[in-house]
């Protein structure tokens, strides 16, 4: 199995692109300015070490296309590492404090984060924390509805186990102090098997 120092850039960039939605290797090679065979090379690589998956896609008359997406465990692969602590803590306050305390925690915690970043006049001038946090965030219109999209999850592990903790309350609660928005709400997280996590408000 390929290790994480052995991902290379190219596959930790095609990871990336992959963040953008489902794409052909024809046209990960285009934007990678890179030759089919050598892409199509690492694909398949990433597809044994199931870093991507793949599926059929007709359109029109012609041969199905095969399109490839993102996967779980590459979205580990380019998160941000955190540390073992964090994973042993939140257990550790789950089950000592109770799931209404440690929310309240985890609250705090999102709140804290906020005063260091500092509010936000808008949600654009939120993004360039969120990019360095690992989210990869873009904002999205929706009708009159202004919504927020992160197309990664940093701390992903600690969010599958502790999807109310980390999504409902952290990332959550940190969005509506920055932008002083109180009706913010999470309407889907990557947490939950969502291929981008969506704040509205």
């Amino acid at each position: 199995m390929e290790t994480q120092s052995s991902l290379g850039e190219t596959k930790h960039i095609i990871l990336v692109l992959l963040l953008d939605g489902e794409s052909t290797g024809e046209g990960l090679a285009q934007r990678l300015d890179m030759n089919l065979s050598v892409v199509r090379r690492h694909l398949d690589d990433m597809a044994a070490n199931k870093l991507v998956g793949s599926s059929f896609r007709r359109e029109g008359r012609g041969r199905p296309r095969k399109y490839y997406s993102i996967a779980a465990e590459g979205r580990n692969r380019i998160s941000a590492k955190y540390d073992l602590v964090a994973d042993l803590l939140t257990m550790a306050i789950a089950k000592d404090m109770g799931p209404g305390k440690a929310r309240d925690l985890f609250g705090s915690a999102a709140r804290v984060l906020a005063t260091g970043t500092g509010k936000q006049e808008n949600a654009n001038s939120l993004l360039p924390a969120l990019n360095d946090f690992g989210f990869q965030p873009q904002l999205r219109k929706e009708g009159k509805k202004e919504l927020i999209i992160s197309r990664n999850c940093p701390i992903l592990k600690l969010a599958q186990k502790y999807p109310e903790l980390t999504c409902d309350t952290f990332h959550t609660i940190f969005i509506r102090e920055v932008l002083n928005r109180p009706r913010v709400t999470l309407r889907q997280a990557i947490a939950r098997g969502a291929t981008e996590c969506i704040h509205e408000g």
